[in-house]
């Protein structure tokens, strides 16, 4: 993306856009100010409590892009939450803000240099949710702050229309009757972290609906082994396997 640089510039000569919204590439807004006709917006899609917890200038980082697990385990100064923090567990974890994200810059980097160097910041979220932390970003950056709220598809521009019979299922329920809950694309469960998923949905008597990736090992035997009575507490049901 970043030997695009040229071919973007060109384009921006050309189209003369009075703003540019714009993510990873961190060489926009000093491509904008070289050109000298526009506005930046850093867009960003990931959960401003993610930002505000590690993307921060009050967030000490190292000069080799490590943080030490004390460091890491304590919000930054002026963070507005103690609660929604990172646990030990998630403090130990690889940070994937300090791995090499293109040549010669951390996706930290990226993200840090962005924020600093555009003239606002749009995070895909809403005031009710992560407004606090919204509010602590643009602070810590000095920076207006546009909410977008969720950003989700018109129904009749989905690339992907549902299949009949959840679209049928779907317009059989009441409104404001259906939770979704989303772990993300890159949540890979354990056996015992997937079965924890479908007894408690089905502790909660309701029809359940899951879509999950598949554990660690999926292979047959182990999706069986997972659904299997004799592997669950005696007071629940199987449930359907996946050979998939």
């Amino acid at each position: 993306m970043d030997l695009t640089c040229d071919q973007v510039e060109t384009l921006l000569r050309k189209l003369k856009p009075n703003v540019v919204l714009f993510d990873a590439a961190h060489w926009i807004p000093e491509l904008a100010s070289k050109i000298g006709f526009m506005k930046t917006v850093f867009y960003n899609v990931v959960s401003a409590v993610t930002v505000a917890i590690q993307l921060v200038p009050a967030r000490k980082v190292f000069e080799d892009m490590t943080l030490m697990e004390a460091e890491i385990a304590k919000p930054p100064p002026g963070y507005p939450s103690s609660t929604v923090v990172l646990r030990r567990h998630e403090a130990l974890a690889p940070p994937v803000i300090s791995f090499e994200f293109g040549r010669g810059i951390t996706l930290h980097g990226r993200f840090t240099t962005s924020m600093k160097e555009c003239d606002a910041i749009s995070i895909r979220t809403c005031q009710q949710i992560e407004g606090q932390f919204c509010d602590y970003i643009g602070s810590q950056y000095g920076k207006p702050m546009f909410l977008t709220g969720p950003v989700l598809y018109e129904v009749m521009k989905m690339e992907r229309p549902l299949e009949d019979q959840w679209a049928r299922w779907l317009e059989g329920v009441k409104p404001n009757s259906i939770v979704f809950c989303a772990f993300g694309s890159q949540l890979i469960l354990e056996k015992d972290q997937f079965q924890e998923l479908v007894l408690g949905g089905e502790r909660e008597g309701l029809p359940q609906l899951r879509s999950t990736t598949d554990p660690v090992d999926p292979k047959p035997s182990h999706l069986r082994s997972i659904t299997d009575p004799a592997d669950l507490e005696p007071s629940h049901r199987q449930f359907s396997d996946r050979d998939d």
